[in-house]
C-alpha cells in the first residue's frame, strides 16, 4: 500500500490551516513533507471573524503554560509569514472585516496577541519579534515602513522586554541565500522607545 503524504499532515485532523486569507501560498513556496519530498503549502482556510479571540485565547494560554513551565519570558513570533504577520501583512490580508484593510485593522490581531501574552507574562516578561520588510514565502506589504511605524507606536504604550526585527537581507535560504540589500530596519530605530534586537544575515562586517 503506497502512503499518500499531503501538505495537511502538519495540521490537526489534516485539516486546512487557518489564516487571514483563504489564498495559497505562491506555487514557487515549497514545504518538506513528513516523507522528505517537497511540495506546494496546503490551501488555508480564512478564519471567521468570531473565531478570532479563541485564536488569541491560544496565545494566552501558551503564555500561561510557559509561566507555569518556569519560563522567563515569552517572545511572540510575529513575523517570517506566520500566522501574526499574515494579518500584518496587505500582501496576504485580503479581508475586509475589522482585521483587515487599514493598517489599523490589520495590526488589531497583533496588538490584541501582545494584550493576551502581556496578560499572562508581564509586560516586562514579553517580546515580538517582527520582519516589516522581509519578502518571506509571500509576506510582503504596499507600505512597509508605515506599517511598522504604526505598530511600533502602540507598542511604545506598553514597557515590553524587547522588540526584535528581521532585517530584509534575510531570507529563507540560509546563509547561502543571504541578499545585499540598501533596506534594513534602521528606519525604526528612532521611532521605538525601548530595547530594539535587530538580527537576520549579519555578516562579521555588517
Amino acid at each position: 500500500t503506497l502512503l499518500t503524504v499531503l501538505p495537511t499532515d502538519y495540521q490537526p485532523e489534516g485539516c486546512k490551516p487557518v489564516s487571514s486569507t483563504s489564498q495559497r501560498l505562491p506555487s514557487d513556496c515549497t514545504i518538506r513533507l513528513p516523507n522528505g519530498a517537497f511540495d506546494t503549502y496546503a490551501e488555508p482556510r480564512a478564519l471567521e471573524t468570531s473565531e478570532i479571540a479563541g485564536i488569541v485565547d491560544q496565545f494566552r494560554n501558551a503564555a500561561c503554560n510557559a509561566r507555569r513551565a518556569g519560563f522567563d519570558g515569552v517572545e511572540i513570533h510575529a513575523g517570517h509569514g506566520y500566522l501574526v504577520d499574515q494579518f500584518f501583512k496587505d500582501g496576504i490580508n485580503d479581508r475586509t472585516d475589522e482585521y483587515g484593510g487599514s493598517i489599523p485593522n490589520r495590526c488589531r490581531f497583533t496588538l490584541e496577541v501582545v494584550a493576551a501574552v502581556a496578560g499572562e507574562m508581564g509586560e516586562a516578561r514579553t517580546a515580538i519579534r517582527i520582519s516589516p520588510v522581509i519578502d518571506h514565502l509571500g509576506a510582503t506589504d504596499s507600505d512597509p515602513v508605515a506599517l511598522g511605524l504604526h505598530l511600533i507606536s502602540q507598542l511604545n504604550k506598553k514597557k515590553l522586554a524587547y522588540l526584535h526585527m528581521t532585517e530584509p537581507r534575510f531570507n529563507n535560504k540560509g546563509a547561502t541565500g543571504l541578499m545585499d540589500t540598501a533596506d534594513d530596519c534602521g528606519v525604526f530605530r528612532d521611532a521605538y522607545n525601548g530595547v530594539l534586537m535587530r538580527s537576520g544575515g549579519y555578516t562579521r562586517e555588517s
